[in-house]
């Protein structure tokens, strides 16, 4: 009912702008306001090269852990010095618990602060994203915020959140072997890395700030108020059409 009566809507994704159709909203009414950063004012550094893969975030289906599994398995089989980080709050699949036992996984299993997770972002050399669901993700601009290049899938509007190559590598979703060798291309590449940190953490002091962030979404009100007030232009001209007829025929 709400968005049926909305003048206009606010979506976090491009992808998602042609779902509100079926509510009745045409394309023009939705506007694209992208997630802004989280962690600009922490102090980061450089890609550390400490052989540490990240996860994090709620640990749910959707979110793509038995993949991450299933991909983590390939990568120590020829880097048996890389360890994964898995840390978040619900259910560590079985999958998961089984690998931590002989092999070089750390699993956090409970809700971590702000601070906690900044922590494990910047001893990491990078974060990976394996969701098969999504429409975006808070833990994807945290990463690069930081100064972290990610790997998400091809879901939801994840691709939007990062410039392919530059800042991060795109793998189809529920694709084990093709997420392990996305993790190998940075591994393999450490100054690509490097680099692609560094354009991470610039691309949301820039475009994903929350100033710009702000400014985009007063120009969507500003939208929406001027196309209130030409309805009512609309109306009055209207009505006085009607009242102007009355008084001649009558």
């Amino acid at each position: 009912m709400s968005i049926s009566l909305a003048d206009r809507i606010i979506v976090l994704s491009e992808i998602h702008r042609g779902s509100l159709t079926c509510f009745g909203k045409s394309l023009e009414s939705v506007d694209v306001v992208h997630h802004g950063e989280f962690g600009i004012g922490v102090v980061t550094s450089d890609v550390p090269l400490s052989r540490q893969i990240l996860f994090f975030g709620r640990l749910l289906p959707y979110k793509g852990i038995d993949i991450l599994i299933d991909a983590f398995k390939l990568l120590v089989q020829r880097y048996p010095d890389y360890r994964l980080v898995v840390a978040g709050r619900g259910t560590v699949p079985p999958k998961l618990k089984a690998l931590a036992i002989n092999s070089r996984v750390e699993i956090y299993n409970d809700w971590l602060s702000d601070k906690e997770i900044n922590r494990k972002c910047i001893e990491s050399d990078f974060a990976v994203f394996p969701y098969i669901d999504a429409s975006q993700s808070g833990a994807v601009a945290v990463a690069q915020s930081l100064g972290r290049p990610v790997i998400v899938t091809r879901v939801g509007g994840l691709p939007e959140q990062i410039i392919e190559g530059e800042t991060g590598l795109i793998v189809p979703p529920s694709n084990a072997q093709a997420l392990t060798c996305a993790m190998e291309q940075l591994i393999n590449n450490p100054q690509m890395a490097i680099a692609m940190g560094k354009k991470a953490r610039h691309l949301y002091t820039t475009s994903f700030n929350w100033e710009a962030m702000a400014e985009q979404t007063v120009q969507v009100y500003y939208r929406a108020l001027a196309g209130r007030q030409k309805r009512c232009m609309v109306g009055i001209t209207n009505l006085a059409k009607v009242v102007l007829s009355e008084l001649i025929l009558g």
